[in-house]
């Protein structure tokens, strides 16, 4: 889902509209009409297999449409979630090339580690998934969800996915470094370098 973030006066306001919205009225969120300076789009992946193991109802064809016609009137952020469970080699492959393509269109990109939140089919159905939780009672809440919802400490079940997601954001560096703050990086170091200590695995 964009949203849509804009000053008018001394008013500070946030608006969300779909994908698909966004893609077919382009002209809605042109600056000289709205205000609008910028464009989160929550897009979370670029590949449908991906995009269907985070249930986001988008196709890769949308999101395009959508970067596509919103970046020549204000700046994109696109973002993006690491570490999905059930993801192979081939979608990887397919999301960096499609990132690759749509780089030149966005201003920033924003990539967060899964976040497992009670509730929500992955918490539901962990082995589904491949992956294992802590006990639900045992929850963080330091996550950009704070106040949402609780986060639950889980691992993958099949370690050597965990080190081909961290091929792939070794690879996601390479190509978008400069247009991703580094504290999202940081997240996934620390994560990398707790995962060398213990062999234990809780994001």
């Amino acid at each position: 889902m964009p949203g849509r973030r804009a000053r008018f006066g001394d008013s500070r306001w946030i608006a969300v509209v779909s994908v698909a919205e966004s893609g077919r009225n382009a002209r809605v969120w042109r600056c000289s009409d709205t205000g609008c300076n910028d464009v989160f789009i929550g897009a979370e992946g670029l590949d449908d297999e991906v995009l269907r193991i985070l249930g986001k109802g988008i196709s890769v064809e949308g999101i395009f449409r959508a970067v596509k016609a919103l970046s020549p009137f204000v700046d994109v952020t696109l973002g993006m979630i690491l570490f999905v469970p059930g993801v192979g080699e081939r979608a990887m492959s397919s999301q960096l090339r499609r990132l690759e393509q749509l780089v030149p269109y966005v201003g920033a990109i924003e990539p967060e580690i899964l976040t497992v939140v009670n509730g929500s089919e992955f918490a539901r159905h962990p082995s589904r998934y491949g992956i294992v939780l802590s006990a639900t009672e045992d929850v963080l809440n330091d996550s950009w969800c704070f106040g949402l919802s609780q986060d639950i400490p889980w691992t993958m079940a099949d370690k050597s996915a965990i080190q081909r997601w961290f091929g792939h954001v070794d690879d996601l560096k390479r190509l978008c470094g400069d247009k991703v703050d580094p504290l999202h990086w940081e997240s996934v170091e620390r994560l990398r370098s707790d995962i060398s200590v213990s062999s234990q695995v809780l994001v």
